[in-house]
């Protein structure tokens, strides 16, 4: 990571305590392990997983929701991991990070009109009149494409879509440096799914912001994010641009992920495998100590991947990959395909 990157997050880590009301005991859940990436101005980056990979817990953590038992995070050279008081009150009002909500109805007050719930930021940090307060919500509101009309109409007025593009303009109306995007289009249609991702990278190209999109839906994102972040079970597998990853993806489990989704191009992909050719059966329980966290359902592992959990290492998409068999997985589904 080098000081022109906006966002650097340098190998934390996130224990959740829990606990269990029938026995009253608690346990430590290690959520994140050892994760690493960056964002640089102006890019946007996808984090992808499964359900339960932590990416939630990856966004909530960037934000100062949830503090990292280890590591660090820096925004703009300064470290915000483990901040309080004072110096977080500040950052918030400052509202250079913003957060894209994944359910638009439930993160939007229904008894409010949409100018006010545009401007909830910009009257918590307040100094503004009230001609410049309405200046910027009318603009707020024509970079995310909704007609001015709106700002009196209430959340339950509007369809899906203008929600969510409602929550956009609540970001970006403080002028931020960097947009997290949680699953911001997994509560919609297809139609609209297309029109906020397309949304989402007309922002960055107007406004020069960075935007993290964190997904499940590989298929959804791949044509928006210029580089890929993939976790699996707290642990990002493998890393890279975005077109060289999907067209030759590192990992088993990012091919995986690949064969899993629907076929938006094949000329994209390159990659024609079922799921099946790659998952092996039997638990997805992790190894108990050390080991590749998908170790149990990689067809391709061995002794090696149960006892010794892998570094990352460069790759053929210009980023990372943690797995001990990375040059060799790939060469023996073409050899099986051969015979």
């Amino acid at each position: 990571m080098s000081a022109a990157e906006l966002l650097e997050v340098e190998a934390i880590d996130v224990h959740l305590r829990s606990r269990r009301r029938a026995s009253r005991r608690t346990s430590d859940a290690h959520i994140l392990a050892g994760v690493s990436f960056s964002v640089a101005p102006g890019e946007i980056v996808g984090v992808i997983g499964e359900t339960g990979s932590g990416k939630t817990t990856l966004a909530r953590t960037v934000l100062g929701l949830i503090q990292p038992t280890a590591g660090a995070i820096r925004f703009e050279g300064e470290q915000i991991s483990g901040i309080g008081g004072r110096r977080l009150r500040s950052l918030r009002r400052r509202g250079a990070v913003q957060l894209v909500f994944q359910d638009p109805l439930r993160s939007l007050d229904p008894d409010l009109a949409v100018a006010a719930i545009i401007a909830e930021g910009l009257d918590i940090r307040g100094g503004l009149d009230a001609g410049e307060r309405a200046r910027r919500i009318a603009r707020a509101l024509d970079l995310v494409g909704l007609d001015q009309t709106v700002a009196a109409r209430r959340p339950g007025e509007l369809s899906g879509g203008q929600r969510q593009r409602v929550t956009i303009a609540r970001a970006v109306v403080m002028e931020p440096r960097l947009l997290i995007c949680d699953e911001p289009v997994s509560a919609l249609d297809a139609s609209n799914r297309n029109r906020i991702l397309r949304l989402l990278r007309e922002l960055r190209d107007a406004l020069g912001i960075a935007i993290v999109i964190i997904s499940h839906d590989l298929a959804s994102i791949a044509g928006v994010v210029d580089r890929v972040a993939v976790l699996y079970r707290g642990r990002i597998v493998e890393e890279g641009e975005a077109a060289q990853l999907f067209r030759a993806p590192a990992h088993p489990y990012t091919a995986l992920l690949l064969a899993s989704a629907p076929r938006i191009s094949r000329a994209r992909w390159r990659f024609d495998l079922a799921p099946e050719q790659l998952r092996r059966e039997g638990t997805d329980a992790a190894p108990e100590s050390g080991g590749c966290v998908f170790e149990p359902r990689c067809r391709f592992a061995v002794e090696r991947c149960r006892e010794e959990e892998p570094p990352r290492t460069p790759s053929t998409a210009g980023g990372t990959v943690a797995c001990h068999r990375a040059t060799e997985w790939r060469a023996s589904l073409e050899r099986d395909a051969a015979r």
